[in-house]
């Protein structure tokens, strides 16, 4: 089976730097889906018949996948939210030491383990009843960063080094495809990431 794992498209909060105290607070700005189609979708090789097509309940990852698949069912997936960093506020992301990570959280790396190993098992069960070729996943960087690295030997990384990009980087409407038998990963760039610094 394979997956991709798409981050959501832009908000005002990437724009700005800014934590999401309520992850459902916030929307996406308009994006060119057709330049997205050509320069990502096509990796994909969507089939209505044969994959299915998941999202984050929050509002930002159903958005994008509602411009990008507009004639398919969406499945709300609860794994696919982004990890709870809640209590950050609406910090901008450089005023975020490992400290204040650690003091503001309560963030774990065994807490990111499980949310993914009970996605994957999530997707096993799917394959199994339904025997899908392809789930399509709209996520959040943070999640898309961890499963990158779950996927490449790296569980162990602290929830502060993800939430930093430390050893991956991962820009809105970027696309991670993760090869379920050989365990391999493909990254597609859709665009540079905003840099706040």
């Amino acid at each position: 089976m394979q997956l991709y794992f798409i981050r959501h498209a832009m908000t005002d909060a990437n724009l700005t730097g800014s934590m999401v105290k309520n992850y459902d607070d916030t929307h996406i700005l308009p994006f060119d889906v057709s330049d997205w189609k050509k320069k990502i979708g096509k990796y994909i090789k969507y089939d209505k018949m044969t994959d299915l097509v998941m999202a984050s309940p929050a509002a930002r990852c159903r958005e994008t996948a509602n411009c990008i698949f507009n004639d398919s069912q969406i499945f709300p997936n609860g794994n696919l939210k982004e990890f709870d960093c809640e209590g950050l506020g609406d910090l901008k992301f450089w005023e975020i030491d490992e400290k204040t990570f650690n003091e503001k959280t309560n963030l774990t790396n065994a807490d990111m383990a499980l949310q993914i190993d009970l996605l994957i098992d999530n997707f096993k069960e799917v394959r199994r009843v339904c025997d899908c070729k392809k789930i399509i996943c709209f996520s959040h960087g943070m999640v898309i960063r961890y499963i990158y690295h779950y996927f490449n030997n790296n569980k162990q990384i602290s929830p502060y080094d993800v939430i930093n990009s430390k050893g991956f980087t991962f820009a809105n409407l970027d696309m991670l495809h993760v090869d379920m038998k050989t365990g391999t990963t493909d990254v597609y760039r859709f665009k540079e990431p905003v840099c706040h610094k």
